[in-house]
C-alpha cells in the first residue's frame, strides 16, 4: 500500500507539474482575472484549487482502484472507503501544493516551452514505466499461487518503507489500511498529521 502510495506521488509530481503549468501560466482567464480587483493570493488558490481537483480525478481511477478491491477483499466497512478518499484528497493537496511552489522554482530558470516538453516527455516515460512494470507484475503473477504472491507482497516489507513513517506517503497508506477488519495499525496517529500538513 505504500509503495502504491509513493507511485502516486511520483505520478502526481509529473502530471501535476504540467497541469500547474497549463492551468497557470497558459490559461486564457488567468490574465483576465489578473486585471481585476481581486487579490492575486485568491486567483492562484482558486486556480489551485481548480487543478488539484483536476489532477484528483484524472489520476484517482488508477490511484484508488487498488484500495477499494482491498477493501472489498476484506469486507472493510464505510468507514474504511471514507477514510481512504479523505487521506488520498489530504496526500493530493500535501504534494500538489509542493509540486506547485517546485514549478515556480524552476520558472525562474527554465523557459515556458522547454519546462512543458520536459514534462511531457518525463510523464510519458513515467507512464510507460507504470505499464511495463505492471504488466510484467501481473504475467508474473499467473504463474503464482496464492503462497508465492503473499510471500512476494511481504517481502516489500524488507524494503525500508515501515522505517520511514514521518513521509506523508506513509501516512496515506496507513490511515487507509488501519481501518481495514483486524488491523494493528494507529488510524489516529497517521489521520492527524496528514490532515493537519494539508490544512
Amino acid at each position: 500500500a505504500q509503495l502504491l502510495a509513493l507511485g502516486t506521488i511520483l505520478f502526481l509530481f509529473l502530471t501535476g507539474l504540467r497541469i500547474l503549468y497549463e492551468y497557470l501560466y497558459e490559461s486564457q482567464d488567468v490574465s483576465f482575472l489578473l486585471a481585476t480587483p481581486l487579490q492575486v493570493e485568491n486567483i492562484f488558490a482558486a486556480k489551485l484549487t481548480e487543478c488539484l481537483g483536476l489532477i484528483f480525478l484524472s489520476i484517482s481511477f488508477m490511484t484508488l482502484t487498488p484500495f477499494i478491491g482491498l477493501g472489498i477483499a476484506f469486507k472493510a466497512g464505510f468507514f474504511y472507503y471514507l477514510s481512504t478518499i479523505i487521506s488520498f484528497l489530504a496526500g493530493f493537496v500535501i504534494f500538489g501544493s509542493i509540486a506547485a511552489l517546485l514549478l515556480l522554482l524552476i520558472m525562474r530558470f527554465v523557459p515556458g516551452q522547454k519546462l512543458k516538453q520536459i514534462l511531457m516527455s518525463l510523464t510519458l516515460i513515467m507512464g510507460l514505466v507504470i505499464v511495463f512494470v505492471s504488466q510484467m507484475f501481473s504475467s508474473n503473477m499467473m504463474n503464482m499461487t496464492e503462497e508465492d504472491i503473499i510471500n512476494a507482497l511481504s517481502g516489500f516489507s524488507d524494503l525500508g518503507i515501515n522505517k520511514m513513517s514521518f513521509l506523508p506517503h506513509v501516512w496515506m497508506a496507513k490511515s487507509s489500511v488501519a481501518t481495514l477488519p483486524n488491523s494493528q495499525i494507529n488510524f489516529w496517529a497517521n489521520f492527524i498529521p496528514l490532515v493537519v500538513i494539508s490544512a
